[in-house]
């Protein structure tokens, strides 16, 4: 696809297989060639909608209610519930179906979060050791930021997250800058490392790389290690983990799975990290979910949005009428992954919400979905 600005300027991006959509001559562009690991058929669910009549009536008529305009408010592309091991309720608003890989926007974080839980497992990363920034000297107090503080968001490293389409923005800044993470990496610290908690895709892209440059050390792309170990292990149909324009896995929020890909994901942390008989992910990453990070007050905790911020005093909660326990992974607009331990359930959502208040509008209905799932 070639792009124009004011009729001048061009700019031509290439489709490539499992790094996404790259500028023509980029760094990116001359990648090695990625072949998707054969599929297995994915994690096996059992279909039983059937068995829930007001639960999926009841997400047939929210879908109903879709807009068609850009702007004009909620619509929801896809919604699934995965209730021990089976899919009770899965919907897509058409052109989108089951085999629709959505962008996950910021659930990217929460991905790269567990390939890295995944890689310290077998030895191949360290979690709790220094991020791989060259272009920090020695003698540089970025150095004492930890991998495990980008995963966390306490670097203290100095970023706004605005997402206000203001070109001198930083996140703008970032993401026309190509390189995400050489961005990253050029910000000051404005805090002690593991002091304050700040939401930041910029610590999400510098880890993203970091996990790559660890990776390549030990003989491994990130594509070919989540293909062998982590999500091609899972997954019925082929990830995408996008990459910018320096070849960096886009961490912050480039990931592109079907729903029920996602679901299976969210299955295997409910697993406790287990896929037929095989430990994917380590029991103490997962057991630490429960225990949000002190500094987030109740929000936040290895790269995953948690529930219990009204008892650290906040006046709202990510994931309002659903359980305390409940950990999210979150995107922009309404992109969700959201996990029940006790209920064995994983809720997954896409679509887009536009406008003041209208995140209440399909918490809610995420929400209600849940309760619905328990009553019958």
């Amino acid at each position: 696809v070639t792009g124009y600005l004011l009729g001048i300027l061009a700019g031509k991006a290439v489709y490539h297989t499992g790094y996404g959509c790259v500028l023509e001559g980029s760094p990116a562009d001359r990648m090695e060639k990625h072949v998707p690991a054969p599929s297995s058929g994915g994690m096996r669910v059992v279909r039983a909608t059937d068995d829930y009549p007001r639960l999926n009536r009841f997400v047939a008529e929210e879908f109903a209610r879709n807009g068609d305009a850009v702007g004009s408010g909620v619509n929801h592309r896809a919604f699934i519930v995965l209730h021990r091991g089976q899919i009770i309720a899965e919907h897509y608003a058409p052109p989108f179906d089951s085999n629709t890989r959505f962008s996950s926007q910021s659930m990217a974080k929460s991905v790269k979060a567990l390939l890295w839980a995944a890689a310290d497992m077998r030895g191949l990363v360290d979690l709790d050791g220094p991020v791989a920034a060259p272009e920090w000297a020695a003698d540089d107090p970025r150095q004492a930021i930890s991998n495990r503080h980008l995963l966390d968001m306490v670097s203290g490293l100095a970023f706004e997250e605005n997402y206000d389409f203001d070109l001198f923005g930083q996140f703008f800044d970032m993401v026309l800058s190509g390189d995400l993470a050489h961005f990253a990496a050029g910000l000051e610290l404005q805090h002690t490392p593991g002091d304050t908690w700040y939401y930041s895709t910029a610590d999400a892209n510098l880890s993203g790389r970091t996990l790559g440059l660890k990776l390549a050390e030990r003989g491994y792309t990130v594509h070919r290690f989540s293909d062998e170990s982590l999500l091609g292990r899972i997954a019925a149909d082929p990830v995408e983990l996008q990459v910018d324009d320096a070849g960096s896995f886009w961490a912050g929020s480039a990931v592109h799975m079907t729903p029920l890909d996602w679901a299976r994901l969210g299955q295997l942390m409910l697993n406790d990290g287990v896929y037929e008989n095989a430990r994917l992910l380590p029991t103490a990453f997962l057991a630490q979910l429960s225990k949000p990070l002190p500094q987030s007050k109740g929000w936040y905790r290895s790269s995953m949005w948690l529930n219990h911020s009204l008892q650290y005093g906040e006046d709202r909660q990510l994931a309002p009428g659903l359980p305390d326990e409940t950990i999210s992974f979150s995107g922009f607009q309404g992109q969700k992954v959201q996990l029940n331990p006790s209920q064995d359930m994983v809720l997954v959502r896409f679509g887009r919400s536009e406008g003041q208040g209208k995140g209440d509008v399909y918490k809610r209905f995420i929400a209600d979905a849940y309760a619905l799932a328990l009553e019958e």
